[in-house]
């Protein structure tokens, strides 16, 4: 045997050696993973949910929204409208 085939035969072996460690890595990762069930993040979902407690609370009681009122203007155009066809029947 000369060097290039041993170097070839040395290269082979690790290659194997990687794949079978790797698939091992695997099979533990994939077995932690069955055993462990994911938890949910309660800091996020508890400001979450204080900040959209609180934002409905300014909203009964605050500013209203843009399209809000361009809702009422329009509903007041309509009304004045409906109110002068009235008065000129």
């Amino acid at each position: 045997m000369d060097d290039e085939e041993l170097t070839r035969l040395a290269a082979q072996e690790l290659l194997r050696d990687a794949k079978k460690f790797m698939a091992q890595r695997n099979a533990e990762f994939r077995a932690t993973q069955l055993k462990t069930p994911m938890k949910p993040n309660k800091v996020f979902l508890s400001n979450t949910i204080r900040n959209v407690v609180s934002y409905n609370k300014t909203r009964k009681g605050g500013a209203p929204r843009q399209d809000d009122i361009a809702k009422a203007n329009v509903e007041n155009k309509l009304r004045d409208k409906k109110e002068e066809a009235k008065r000129k029947h």
